[in-house]
């Protein structure tokens, strides 16, 4: 596990960031994180790296919420499925402090919660080479679009678009360009929220 990151060692010219995503491994981010940007920026967080932890052998574990609130100051939260292997509890308690709640479902798809309900969408197709990384991938998709358009259905499709390029090779190669991913939705106009 890496050391804690404190507050105090991020820098002032990156609290201005337009766009922030707070990714933790291990829960190196404490609670509240997300109140060290402007006002301006749009910061997400990943739940992941709290609901995850290193076993004596270095396995990883899943390990349940323990109730600290590391979304304050958060604008999305994205979570997956896999994350809620014991179950969805956090989700009503999240979805009541965030405005917007992503959740992934691999091959499934993705739901995503904003203006007080849930709506789902289908995943693009890929053949699958590597996942790893593909949750970060959306994340990082969706809060590009959502930061451009402010339309929580276009980062969604943005966000889903570019994981599925994501999972279809492996390493850096897997990381998809823009004209990439706005070729997938040409492709794919009738995937997105419903």
């Amino acid at each position: 596990r890496a050391d804690a990151i404190a507050r105090d060692t991020v820098p002032e010219s990156w609290r201005s960031a337009p766009i922030v995503l707070l990714g933790p491994v291990f829960g190196e981010i404490e609670p509240g994180f997300g109140t060290l940007f402007d006002e301006a920026s749009l910061v997400g967080v990943s739940a992941q790296g709290w609901l995850r932890s290193l076993d004596d052998e270095g396995r990883v574990r899943h390990t349940p919420w323990d109730g600290l609130p590391f979304w304050t100051g958060c604008d999305v939260l994205f979570v997956s499925d896999e994350d809620l292997a014991e179950g969805r509890d956090e989700l009503s308690t999240w979805t009541a402090a965030v405005p917007i709640v992503a959740m992934t479902e691999s091959w499934k798809g993705a739901r995503v919660f904003s203006a007080g309900r849930w709506r789902r969408m289908d995943a693009f197709p890929e053949t699958e080479v590597d996942p790893t990384g593909a949750g970060d991938t959306f994340a990082t998709g969706f809060l590009i679009r959502l930061h451009e358009t402010g339309s929580v259905d276009e980062a969604a499709r943005f966000g889903a678009a570019a994981a599925s390029l994501s999972v279809g090779a492996a390493g850096a190669a897997a990381i998809p360009s823009r004209s990439e991913v706005e070729a997938r939705l040409r492709q794919y106009p009738e995937i997105g929220l419903t």
